[in-house]
């Protein structure tokens, strides 16, 4: 199974996605134009582009991860004990929305979740 998220660039249309590996989703870019495919190393799961193009948000773990493609680097944002998962990037790139979520401590089988937000380094 492949998750696949889309960016226009220019002419071109680049492609990011999870694919399974023997070491699990790797957060992985394809370029439309040629077929090339780039494996980054990188553990993920649901990966979002930035608006403009230079970044990927996507989730490892229960957090948040950001993959500067220039610069082949990623960085966590998030470090806690709740999950953390579906990052979307603001509309001028400068902040990632998720959902976070946690067990409730009233009600073991319900699950809370709220919104959380940080900023893109």
């Amino acid at each position: 199974k492949e998750e696949s998220f889309h960016q226009r660039q220019g002419y071109e249309l680049m492609m990011a996605m999870t694919c399974s590996t023997e070491k699990g989703w790797m957060l992985t870019f394809v370029d439309s134009l040629n077929g090339e495919k780039t494996v980054t190393g990188e553990r993920a799961a649901s990966p979002a582009f930035s608006p403009d193009g230079k970044k990927v948000a996507y989730e490892r773990g229960g957090n948040i991860f950001v993959f500067d493609i220039a610069g082949q680097k990623s960085t966590q944002l998030t470090k806690n004990d709740f999950v953390e998962r579906l990052p979307r990037f603001s509309t001028d790139s400068k902040r990632i929305y998720f959902e976070s979520q946690l067990k409730d401590p009233n009600n073991n089988r319900r699950i809370v979740s709220v919104p959380g937000s940080v900023e893109v380094p």
